[in-house]
């Protein structure tokens, strides 16, 4: 009975309740926000558009389709849903990271997502 007390008070002891947990609402400075498109039908990979695109050519440089990019290694339950906002923070794909597409659109640039989140008071 007594491990079992213990187990139930590190339990409780461990969980915090919802108004103590500040939410992070502010972006960092790397961070960049996006909105999903969806599937892009070509390469089969999230699709986005970039509210911030200086900060997007920093790190990519310039692309021809400009703000629409797509998105890689983004979480797809994170972009399957359409017109969701993230604050994401990327960087520039590697040779080696292409994607197979089928060039039937536009080849929008890409970059590779480094950690990405739901944009606070968003949904």
């Amino acid at each position: 009975m007594k491990k079992l007390l213990l187990l139930l008070a590190i339990v409780l002891a461990g969980c915090q309740r919802d108004t103590d947990v500040v939410p992070d609402t502010a972006m960092a400075a790397d961070e960049v926000e996006i909105t999903t498109q969806g599937r892009n039908y070509d390469c089969g990979v999230a699709q986005v558009v970039a509210s911030d695109l200086a900060q997007v050519q920093r790190v990519i440089g310039p692309a021809a389709y400009e703000p629409t990019y797509l998105a890689y290694q983004l979480d797809t339950a994170l972009w399957v849903r359409k017109n969701r906002v993230l604050y994401v923070r990327i960087r520039k794909r590697q040779p080696n990271e292409a994607v197979m597409c089928l060039a039937r659109g536009p080849g929008y640039a890409a970059f590779v997502v480094i950690s990405a989140r739901i944009k606070p008071g968003s949904e």
